[in-house]
């Protein structure tokens, strides 16, 4: 580690965030379910997994490990928090398609977000072109180069996104960023999608489709059913794996907010459903994770008796897969402020061993870990960097 690196991360743990990038390091105990959650990523299972935990008790950290894990081992990868002020409702798969654009990332890339998958995609097809390949997916997803229509995408906003992404015209990445981000947002600027991202690029492909090819519905995610938004999610997972990467994992923190903020009962059946299409892997055969808390299922049931939901299978919510976590106790909450206090010394070249002795470190932990075990690691980790920066001051 580096002495930035170190810097960057004692900063997010000051605010209890997880740093991006170095959870691993900061992964103490749950030796057993660290490695349980490893192979399933490393082997490539589908399908779909609760992490069960309280809040503060460490979802969000094992969500960014897994993250690092699937990015190790070849896959696309996407964090989404569920929130109805932020226009992330659960029950809009449109704001999902959004939302899993939002928090891409690729293997190889620094850019979260479209950019590093559609440089990939990109590479690959100009490589595949410039050996003359006139067989395979590529061939016949450009139609043999001519970019005009393809056989192999279901979306049409994929394809007419990832083609006006090729043109490498800056303005138009932008805009297919920006579009492919918030979908819904776009839904009134048909025409300008239509003009600026293929009438507007016919010096680089000829579309052949007249523009009433497009309207009404074309370029709209919410129709039948946000049956175009699955569309795009399976020619996500296709695409990643014709570039030669594993497939796509889609992490869900705060998924206990599933029903969150939706008002009416037709959203929350819709919000219900979603989530046993995921499970069902016919609409996205790819892993997807969601991190919930104990109280999740109880509450999940008893909305559903409320609403008297009864064309929906409960039971069947709860036969996926359960991976659940348990707090940290002391002794691994004191290794943790060890690798803290490490890290503090590298970000800010000091020894705090001077002044923060182990036996220091310890009272710390215990003071911090008398607190509720629901957020017991979150408030030892803001209190040790606490002390580390006290101690600093005072050397300066």
């Amino acid at each position: 580690m580096e002495r930035p690196e170190a810097f960057r991360i004692i900063e997010s743990l000051r605010l209890g965030i997880p740093p991006d990038g170095a959870v691993r390091y900061l992964t103490v105990g749950r030796k057993e379910e660290i490695e349980d959650l490893r192979r399933r990523v490393q082997t490539g299972g589908a399908g779909l997994l609760y992490i069960k935990a309280n809040y503060g008790s460490g979802k969000t950290h094992l969500l960014r490990l897994i993250r690092e894990y699937g990015l190790e081992h070849g896959y696309a990868v996407s964090v989404v928090g569920l929130d109805a002020t932020a226009s992330v409702r659960f029950n809009r798969m449109d704001q999902i398609v959004g939302a899993v654009m939002r928090g891409l990332r690729v293997p190889g890339s620094v850019y979260t977000g479209v950019r590093g998958l559609f440089d990939l995609l990109c590479s690959e097809i100009q490589n595949s072109r410039a050996r003359g390949d006139a067989d395979g997916l590529w061939y016949r997803l450009t139609n043999r180069w001519k970019w005009n229509e393809s056989d192999v995408c279901e979306s049409i906003t994929m394809f007419v996104a990832l083609r006006a992404w090729a043109t490498g015209l800056p303005a138009t990445q932008q805009l297919v960023e920006d579009w492919l981000f918030q979908p819904w947002s776009y839904y009134t600027q048909r025409r300008r999608i239509y003009q600026e991202l293929i009438g507007d690029l016919g010096r680089y492909f000829h579309d052949g489709h007249q523009e009433r090819y497009y309207y009404p519905d074309a370029f709209k995610l919410s129709v039948q059913a946000y049956d175009q938004s699955w569309k795009f999610l399976r020619d996500l997972r296709m695409l990643t794996a014709a570039a030669g990467l594993k497939g796509v994992i889609i992490l869900f923190d705060e998924f206990e907010n599933m029903l969150s903020g939706l008002k009416r009962s037709d959203y929350k059946s819709d919000a219900f459903w979603n989530l046993l299409q995921f499970g069902r892997q016919k609409q996205f055969p790819g892993l997807s994770v969601f991190a919930i808390t104990p109280e999740f299922f109880q509450t999940l049931g008893r909305f559903i008796q409320e609403m008297s939901w009864s064309k929906l299978d409960y039971s069947e919510v709860g036969q996926f897969p359960t991976f659940e976590m348990q707090p940290l106790e002391v002794p691994q909450l004191q290794e943790l402020a060890g690798r803290i206090r490490d890290t503090h010394a590298l970000a800010f070249g000091w020894n705090p061993q001077q002044w923060i002795r182990d036996a220091a470190l310890r009272g710390i932990v215990q003071k911090s870990a008398a607190v509720p075990v629901q957020d017991r690691s979150r408030q030892t980790i803001k209190h040790v960097v606490s002390a580390l920066d006290a101690a600093f001051e005072e050397v300066q």
